[in-house]
């Protein structure tokens, strides 16, 4: 069998999985009362174990979790999944830049999908690039924000009829797995009074094949309308390292697989995107399984001086600690109204970028918007003794959601 024919054979299994796990959001196990510090977390951070702290841990499926680092859905699996023809895979990885036109659309009860840009347009060639650089220095980050803003614009300014209904509407950086969707919504649901997930609006500049069809399966598994609409498709995630215990370091980031790369070069071959050039970039610990789509966009989104405001004017807007300004004022307020929807939702770090897109490029009346800026990180909770772990294995820590709106049984 050869490598093609293998990763092909790995995402149908994939897909094959996805169909037999449960994703009722009844059925995921919570662990915490939603108190500071409620739950520890330890895992392993560069070879050593670490710890952190959270309000509440959502499990994911271990089957699940397991089948994700290193994996890969191609295009054309993924278009079959969809019941989409193969023949329009060269325009979802094509140059296609979007000025507010959709590039691909698939609609199905309780689920869309929209996406506006080509895989292998300029302005996703460009993050890929400034994602390969040594460190993100203020330049290198203002370039990035600038060229993610060009791709967030247009998925931000779409709209359809039901936007009135929409429950809660969702604005990340990327989407790797979906987990971080799904362990929020869990935590909400079952935890909070922000609990009417009727309908719900995910608008994200990058999301892999893979979380998209985790989260499809969500949505039908709960009777939930999920719109997703996405900047560009990606389709592999890095397998990681092993640690002394049983997690993985670096896995589940975004990345090119060698396969994808070949399709490429069959179907662009005069892209005129040097491929040799990216490959042959010294990689750090986190490049070591494959290049890198989009990098850390948690680092990326840090804010920069206020000096460059002119140059990146959605900067201005930042009244977080996450970068230079270090203001610090959105976290210590509750914005979460009842009566008004949709509840706009961001998560911490890259949230603090989208939400000052969000309110350069709508300019939306702060007065009259329900917002929440929860933290969710992806953890493989070990289970070695002495340390107090519970090993718990992989899921969603969360912490910064008010207290006020956690509901005690």
């Amino acid at each position: 069998m050869s490598n093609i024919e293998e990763v092909r054979s790995q995402g149908i299994e994939f897909v094959s999985l996805l169909k037999d796990v449960s994703l009722n959001i009844r059925d995921f196990k919570l662990f915490g009362d939603g108190s500071n510090n409620n739950i520890n977390i330890y895992y392993y951070q560069d070879g050593l174990l670490d710890k952190t702290v959270g309000q509440f841990f959502v499990k994911m499926p271990d089957k699940l979790a397991e089948s994700l680092p290193g994996s890969y859905i191609s295009p054309d699996i993924f278009l079959q999944e969809l019941g989409h023809k193969e023949s329009i895979k060269s325009q979802i990885l094509g140059d296609f830049t979007s000025k507010g036109q959709r590039l691909f659309n698939h609609e199905e009860d309780h689920f869309k999908v929209n996406v506006f840009h080509g895989s292998t347009s300029d302005v996703p060639r460009e993050i890929t690039q400034l994602a390969a650089s040594e460190s993100f220095t203020e330049m290198v980050r203002i370039e990035y924000q600038k060229a993610l803003a060009d791709i967030i614009e247009p998925v931000l300014r779409y709209r359809q009829n039901h936007e009135s209904a929409v429950a809660i509407r969702i604005v990340e950086d990327c989407l790797a797995t979906g987990d971080s969707i799904l362990g929020v919504l869990s935590a909400l649901y079952n935890k909070t009074k922000v609990n009417e997930l009727g309908r719900v609006r995910v608008d994200v500049a990058v999301a892999t094949t893979q979380s998209i069809l985790i989260l499809r399966k969500f949505a039908k598994d709960n009777g939930i309308e999920l719109e997703l609409n996405i900047g560009y498709l990606a389709f592999g995630l890095s397998k990681g390292k092993r640690t002394p215990g049983k997690g993985l370091e670096h896995s589940n980031y975004i990345t090119y697989p060698a396969p994808l790369l070949q399709e490429f070069d069959d179907l662009f071959f005069d892209l005129g995107w040097n491929i040799e050039e990216l490959v042959g970039k010294k990689r750090t610990k986190k490049h070591r399984d494959g290049i890198q789509v989009v990098g850390d966009m948690g680092d990326a989104a840090q804010s920069v001086d206020k000096s460059f405001d002119r140059d990146i004017p959605w900067n201005a807007l930042r009244n977080d600690t996450h970068g230079a300004r270090k203001a610090d004022l959105f976290n210590k307020q509750i914005n979460f109204k009842n009566n008004i929807h949709p509840t706009l939702l961001f998560m911490a770090n890259g949230g603090y970028m989208m939400r000052s897109f969000f309110q350069y490029f709508l300019k939306p009346n702060l007065k009259k918007t329900s917002g929440l800026m929860i933290s969710a990180k992806r953890r493989f909770d070990e289970g070695e003794d002495g340390i107090g772990a519970q090993g718990l294995g992989f899921g969603v820590l969360l912490s910064d959601i008010p207290k006020q709106l956690i509901i005690h049984e």
